[in-house]
C-alpha cells in the first residue's frame, strides 16, 4: 500500500533530469523568438526604406540623365555654331579673293581711262569696257595706279581716282617727253560702289601705252 502511494506521488512530478533541461529549453526558445523578432524587425525596416531608396535612386539617375542630355545638347549646339562659323569664314575667305591688274595697250586722250589689257581679274570685279571696278564684297581695298604721258613739249596731266563720281585721290604727271607718276589709296567700299580713273584736265597730251596701269585688291572686312 505504501509503495503504491509513492508511485502515484512520483507520477505527479517531472523527473529531475527534465527539470534540469528546462532552463536550456527555455533559453533556446527565447533565442529563437528573439532571432525571429529581430529578423521580422529587419524585414520591416528594409521594406520601409526600400521604396524610398528606389525612388531616390531613380530620381538621382533621372537627374544625372537630364544633366547628360543638357551637356550633350550644349555640345551639339556648340558644334553646330562652330560649323556655321567655319562655313561663314570659308565663304568670306572665298569671297575676299578679289583683285585685278591691268594696263593700257594704246595711247589715249580719253577722259575715262579704260584699261584694255587685263592680266589678272580675280572675282571679275573689273570691267575693261567701262574702265571701272565694282565692289561686290564690302570691305577695305587697296588701289594703285601709274600714269605716263607722251609729250614733246612741257605739259601736265592730272588723273583723279573717282569713287562714285567723287575724287578720292589723284596724280599729276608733267614734263617733256616721257614722265610717270604713281599713287595709291586704301579706301573703304560698300557693295555696289564703283571706282575708276579719269582725266581732270582736258588737253591733247597723250597717256602712254603699256606704262599706264591700274590695280587693286581686297584687304580686309
Amino acid at each position: 500500500m505504501r509503495g503504491a502511494v509513492r508511485s502515484k506521488a512520483m507520477t505527479g512530478r517531472l523527473p529531475l533530469w527534465a527539470l534540469m533541461c528546462l532552463p536550456g529549453l527555455f533559453g533556446q526558445l527565447l533565442s529563437k523568438e528573439r532571432d525571429y523578432q529581430i529578423a521580422k524587425l529587419e524585414n520591416q525596416v528594409m521594406e520601409s526604406i526600400r521604396i524610398p531608396i528606389m525612388s531616390l535612386t531613380e530620381s538621382i539617375l533621372q537627374t544625372q540623365m537630364d544633366q547628360c542630355d543638357r551637356a550633350i545638347n550644349l555640345l551639339q549646339n556648340k558644334m553646330v555654331e562652330m560649323e556655321e562659323r567655319l562655313q561663314v569664314q570659308e565663304t568670306r575667305e572665298i569671297n575676299s579673293r578679289i583683285g585685278f591688274y591691268t594696263y593700257i595697250t594704246f595711247e589715249t586722250t580719253d577722259a575715262i581711262l579704260k584699261f584694255d589689257r587685263v592680266i589678272f581679274n580675280e572675282g571679275n570685279a573689273y570691267n575693261s569696257s567701262t574702265g571701272s571696278f565694282t565692289c561686290q564684297v564690302p570691305g577695305t581695298y587697296h588701289f594703285v595706279w601709274s600714269v605716263q604721258i607722251q609729250n614733246t613739249d612741257w605739259g601736265h596731266v592730272l588723273v583723279d581716282f573717282q569713287l562714285n563720281g567723287n575724287t578720292k585721290g589723284f596724280t599729276i604727271t608733267f614734263g617733256p617727253k616721257e614722265h610717270t607718276s604713281t599713287n595709291s589709296i586704301i579706301i573703304r567700299l560698300e557693295q555696289g560702289d564703283r571706282v575708276w580713273l579719269q582725266k581732270r584736265s582736258m588737253n591733247q597730251i597723250k597717256i602712254a601705252a603699256y606704262e599706264t596701269s591700274f590695280s587693286g585688291h581686297f584687304l580686309f572686312y
